[in-house]
């Protein structure tokens, strides 16, 4: 939703700050696991702070891109018109760009009544979200898992977590430079490949070794930098490749695989039982897996959005940005 509110340099600068937050609520998750050591507490805690999320709906308009894309043009220009009025714009701008929007962008009310179907209706479109789900879940299988197992990079769990999210922070900040300079999937993917090495690295030193282990420590930060810009690069490349009638569904489905690996987080690291090893191998070969699948699909940096179905096979629909000039590139 981010980047369908905004356009520019913006749409890849918005959507990958909005991960921000999620970093220090990490290190806040550790600082009140300290203080809440019954984990039934800990969990109510965290289960109150959530809720706070259910006024968004009423917070937070609808986007303004999906709303044209899905025929309700009328819903779309009273929230621009309100958007113009904060930010001090003439609102007969909007009237001119509407014009132009609708001109260029399909109503498809088909699409958005049957979304999930739709999200498997072309060939482009299968290849895609087979390709992103299964992304998805290993990146929720790499992301809980490793997160977890810091636990057990150093003595002190809590201080561990807790620096690991604000590790989080310059990460997400060095993730913005590399997608506006490198693109999307080689930044995903190089990072996966950052996370695989440090698994197998932490794999080869032993605890206990070093002063407050901090080689293992070290690669433990690094691992965590290099998952912080995985995974927002890999929530904006998956909103730039599904269309505007089928981002939010697409993302949503992509985010449900995630959540299917959390799952299976725990069990990867339970089996250090068997093998101290295990783990760590299990996760960097799920990463070295991440960072192959990505490659196959086509590269967003500077393409424009898809606003349909449609769009997806029409060569023209998807231009790239040289020199403040626009080309037709023809991808995937």
């Amino acid at each position: 939703m981010c980047m369908e509110i905004v356009g520019g340099k913006w749409r890849t600068i918005v959507p990958i700050l909005y991960q921000i937050p999620f970093g220090f609520g990490n290190s806040i998750m550790a600082g009140v696991a300290y203080f809440l050591r019954d984990w039934r507490y800990f969990h109510f805690t965290l289960s109150v702070l959530a809720c706070i999320y259910i006024v968004y709906i009423w917070c937070i308009p609808e986007s303004p891109r999906w709303l044209i894309a899905a025929g309700r043009k009328e819903e779309a220009i009273t929230i621009l018109r309100r958007a113009a009025s904060v930010n001090r714009i003439d609102p007969r701008i909007i009237e001119t760009s509407m014009i132009e929007i609708s001109n260029s962008t399909k109503s498809n009310k088909e699409a958005t009544n049957s979304s999930l179907a739709a999200l498997f209706s072309t060939p482009k479109l299968r290849k895609r979200s087979i390709i992103l789900y299964t992304n998805w879940g290993l990146t929720g299988i790499t992301f809980y898992a490793f997160s977890q197992y810091i636990g057990h990079v150093s003595t002190n769990i809590f201080l561990t977590v807790s620096t690991g999210g604000l590790i989080a922070f310059p990460g997400t900040i060095l993730c913005i430079y590399l997608i506006s300079r490198y693109g999307r999937k080689y930044t995903i993917s190089t990072s996966y490949f950052i996370l695989a090495g440090c698994c197998l690295g932490i794999l080869f030193i032993p605890k206990g070794k070093f002063p407050y282990d901090w080689p293992r420590v070290g690669l433990a930060a690094l691992g965590i930098v290099g998952k912080s810009v995985s995974v927002p690069a890999l929530y904006l490349f998956t909103g730039e490749l599904y269309p505007t009638i089928l981002r939010n569904a697409g993302v949503g489905v992509s985010v449900m695989f995630s959540r299917l690996g959390s799952m299976i987080a725990p069990l990867i690291i339970s089996l250090e039982e068997l093998s101290p090893f295990l783990p760590l191998l299990v996760l960097a070969i799920a990463s070295i897996a991440e960072a192959i699948l990505v490659l196959p699909l086509p590269e967003t940096k500077g393409a424009k959005l898809p606003e349909t179905i449609d769009d997806l096979d029409d060569p023209k629909s998807e231009v790239e940005e040289k020199k403040g000039e626009y080309r037709s590139v023809s991808k995937d």
